[in-house]
């Protein structure tokens, strides 16, 4: 290679190999690169699309119900793409009042089968006693004056009027119109938070799974209660905030924590979901070239915990750019 720069784009589209992705991708180079010199390359340009889902991108979600009789049960959220909190809100309200029906059923159907044992050992203790009773002699009626009881004494006891029980309280924190519902997620305008009602007879406390609490601003840890806030404003992420690009073969491995990998960037993601987003950067960071040819490249996008980003459409254009290396 006679000249001192040049670049390669690489996108995700192309056809060198039936399973690209647009996260992990090959392409096989018209003529190969040869090097007649030390080169590095680094990342001049990447353009994405911002379409991994804002939940469920790297694993189920779900909400945990805890009952008052220490029952948990795990209401699976579906993953999906929401461009606002309140259309993810929408979302999730709707989708928990289409689950907890069954949940109810549940409920019910568990608090008559104990509604059952209780009849069936109240009549068993009922028979005992008639069996009992029927065994027994018939008591005898005093004969003596020594046997007769005592006679009654009259005490005067001031009557005192009944009392009516105490109103409820009202609920705190949620109107009628949405404490009557089971469970119910909203979204403060003014305090841009995340508030928790729960009006439902048989559970006690929720949690989120912790994606989906964080996405709703909720400590991952928190048992949640009835007019619960969240502690942090939502975040649409999807928990992916940087993107690790990849380039395996290409070259020299670098320390990442404690590995060494083939990183070329870490890609802070800007934009909305839905989006096509696009990174320049005017000094790249070059890594030494180790091999003197390269007929294919394998490029991957992957989350900073290692997984390859879920995009759910739309292609990436890596482009790279070789240097010449100078000698000091």
């Amino acid at each position: 290679m006679s000249a001192s720069t040049f670049h390669v784009n690489c996108p995700s589209s192309d056809k060198s190999f039936d399973d690209n992705l647009a996260c992990d991708y090959k392409i096989l180079l018209p003529k190969p690169l040869s090097f007649d010199d030390d080169y590095v390359c680094g990342l001049q340009s990447i353009t994405f699309p911002y379409t991994w889902p804002s939940l469920g991108a790297l694993e189920n979600q779900f909400i945990r119900l805890y009952t008052h009789d220490n029952k948990v049960l795990k209401l699976i959220i579906p993953k999906g793409t929401y461009s606002d909190v309140e259309t993810l809100i929408d979302a999730l309200n709707q989708y928990i009042k289409t689950a907890l029906p069954d949940y109810r059923g549940n409920f019910r159907k568990r608090r008559n089968v104990e509604e059952k044992s209780d009849a069936m050992a109240k009549s068993g203790a009922l028979n005992a006693v008639a069996t009992t009773d029927a065994a027994s002699p018939m008591p005898q009626a005093p004969t003596a004056e020594k046997d007769a009881p005592p006679p009654p004494v009259e005490v005067n006891v001031p009557v005192v009027p009944d009392t009516p029980p105490p109103p409820p309280p009202p609920p705190s924190g949620f109107g009628r119109g949405i404490i009557e519902d089971d469970l119910i997620i909203k979204f403060n305008q003014s305090t841009k938070r995340v508030e928790v009602g729960i009006n439902h007879e048989s559970i006690q406390r929720i949690s989120f799974s912790p994606q989906l609490g964080y996405t709703l601003g909720f400590d991952p840890r928190a048992v949640i209660m009835n007019g619960a806030n969240a502690i942090y404003t939502p975040d649409l992420s999807g928990g992916i905030s940087q993107l690790y690009v990849y380039a395996e073969g290409l070259t020299e491995n670098i320390i990442v924590g404690r590995h060494l990998t083939p990183l070329l960037r870490i890609v802070t993601v800007k934009g909305k979901p839905g989006q096509m987003c696009e990174m320049i950067y005017d000094s790249p960071l070059f890594l030494n070239v180790p091999r003197r040819s390269v007929s294919m490249l394998h490029i991957q996008i992957r989350t900073m915990d290692g997984k390859l980003v879920p995009f759910e459409y739309g292609n990436v254009t890596c482009t790279l750019l070789f240097k010449r290396k100078i000698p000091f």
